[in-house]
């Protein structure tokens, strides 16, 4: 790969975008990254490697640059990364998730010997399998608009690859955690176990389980499928192979604060959640990419993370 071609990272500012750009920088590569940071987690400061465009992903400067330049590679963060919303405005989640990347790919599909083009799709689009652990081959079944619309979009990426050959590839995340992180069951456990050490109530009954993958691994993930993956419009699992319950996440992360409160479960669940995930990413691993990050090694740094968020909000209180 060229060195003078730049990363051009969309949604680089968000969780795991900007992990993924601090990974790129740290290799020696240059990034051009675009977001709104309507959700930034951390704003990009420009440098010589690196520089930030504050936009849609979609919008017609964007496209523009993209018949413009000769990237190394474009990696689709953006969009909306969450169920409930969803749930809650199928519509939104329906522009923001698949008309968007459906966008990107028309553009892409104009250019002569287009860059290599990487979507964050999600385990959504499994839904709430019986069977364990999800393999690359497990039937898909979403269960929320968030899931039917990743899974769109992968078929858009499978379709445009192989009809118009856009060198692509679409990465199933499963639960994804880590520093930077301000949603999602590991953020809330934190965050409400901080608030009130003696007692945190839970969601569901504490038998739900997560494939929980750290974010370093993700970005590298990102990175690596470029360099060694056909990119013939194929999905891949990013998952550790592992499952925890609710149960004894809560427990891992009060260990890590030094507390030991008292655990109530709700029962309830949110609409479009499944109950228990545990993936397979074989495919991933015989392309020699692993996310091996155990949760007893990713979680102190996510955990300290979060202490020191909420110690910062407190002292600005």
């Amino acid at each position: 790969m060229s060195a003078h071609k730049r990363w051009l990272v969309l949604g680089g500012a968000g969780f795991i975008g900007s992990h993924i750009v601090e990974e790129l920088i740290d290799r020696g590569e240059h990034c051009l990254v675009v977001d709104d940071l309507s959700s930034s987690c951390a704003k990009p400061e420009a440098s010589d490697q690196l520089e930030l465009i504050v936009d849609d992903a979609g919008s017609e400067r964007v496209l523009e640059m993209l018949g413009q330049e000769r990237f190394a590679a474009v990696l689709h963060l953006a969009g909306s990364a969450y169920v409930p919303p969803s749930v809650d405005d199928p519509a939104m989640d329906f522009d923001a998730n698949l008309v968007l990347p459906l966008r990107l790919l028309l553009r892409l599909r104009e250019i002569e010997s287009p860059p290599p083009f990487v979507l964050a799709s999600s385990a959504a689009v499994y839904g709430d399998p019986r069977r364990m652990p999800i393999t690359d081959e497990t039937p898909s079944a979403p269960i929320s608009p968030y899931g039917v619309s990743k899974l769109a979009a992968e078929r858009y990426v499978d379709v445009f690859a192989k009809l118009y050959r856009i060198p692509a590839a679409s990465l199933r995340l499963f639960s994804v955690y880590g520093p930077r992180q301000r949603k999602q069951v590991v953020f809330d456990l934190i965050g409400k176990t901080l608030a009130d050490p003696r007692e945190v109530e839970i969601l569901g009954d504490g038998t739900q389980a997560r494939d929980l993958v750290y974010v370093a691994d993700v970005a590298r993930a990102f990175i690596e499928i470029v360099k060694c993956a056909p990119l013939c419009g194929e999905t891949y699992n990013v998952a550790t192979g592992r499952s925890v319950t609710t149960a004894d996440l809560a427990r891992e992360i009060a260990a890590c604060l030094g507390e030991a409160p008292e655990f109530r479960f709700t029962g309830a669940v949110r609409p479009g959640d499944p109950q228990r995930w545990r993936g397979d990413a074989g495919r991933l691993n015989g392309i020699g990419i692993i996310a091996d990050t155990s949760i007893e090694d990713g979680l102190p740094a996510t955990v300290e993370w979060g202490r020191s968020i909420s110690m910062a909000a407190e002292e600005v209180g």
